[in-house]
C-alpha cells in the first residue's frame, strides 16, 4: 500500500505542476507524466484525471501592426527635424527610388505616430519656424535696413 500512496502523491504533485504551468510545453510535459503514472495505478488511478487544458488565451489587445507612413515636407528644416525625431526613436526613415527629396517614409505603429511622434513634431516645428522667421527678419533688417515683417506679408 505504501507504493500506492507514493504514486498518488506523485500524481497530485504533477497535477499541481500542470495547473501552475506557465507555458503549453510545461502543461504537455506534466500531462504526459501524469498519464504514465496513472497507468501504473490501474483502476485506483481512474479517479485522478488531469483537468482539460484551458482554452488558449487571446492576446489582448492584439499586437498593433506597423504601417508605412509617407510625410511630404517642403521646408528643409522641417524635414531635418522629422528625420532627427524618427532616428531618436530608433526608426530608420527612407525614401523609395524616384521619390522627391520632400518625401520621408517610415514604418511606424499608428498609435506611436498619432500619439507621440506627430504631436512632438508639430510643437517643435512651430517653435523652429518661429525662431527661423525671427532670425531671418533680424538679419535682413541689419543687412538692408528699414525692413518690417508686415511688408513681407503683402
Amino acid at each position: 500500500m505504501d507504493d500506492l500512496h507514493r504514486l498518488i502523491e506523485k500524481i497530485r504533485k504533477i497535477q499541481a505542476l500542470h495547473d501552475g504551468a506557465a507555458t503549453s510545453g510545461e502543461r504537455a510535459a506534466a500531462l504526459a507524466a501524469l498519464h504514465r503514472l496513472q497507468e501504473g495505478l490501474g483502476p485506483a488511478g481512474k479517479r485522478f484525471t488531469a483537468p482539460p487544458p484551458p482554452p488558449p488565451r487571446p492576446a489582448w489587445p492584439p499586437p498593433e501592426a506597423e504601417k508605412d507612413y509617407r510625410f511630404t515636407l517642403d521646408n528643409p528644416w522641417s524635414r531635418k527635424l522629422l528625420r532627427a525625431l524618427l532616428e531618436k526613436s530608433g526608426i530608420r526613415p527612407y525614401r523609395r527610388h524616384g521619390q522627391h527629396r520632400t518625401t520621408i517614409r517610415a514604418r511606424l505603429k499608428p498609435s506611436f505616430c498619432e500619439e507621440v511622434l506627430w504631436p512632438e513634431f508639430q510643437k517643435i516645428n512651430s517653435l523652429l519656424t518661429e525662431y527661423l522667421e525671427q532670425t531671418a527678419d533680424r538679419v535682413i533688417t541689419e543687412a538692408i535696413g528699414r525692413f518690417s515683417p508686415e511688408d513681407a506679408e503683402e
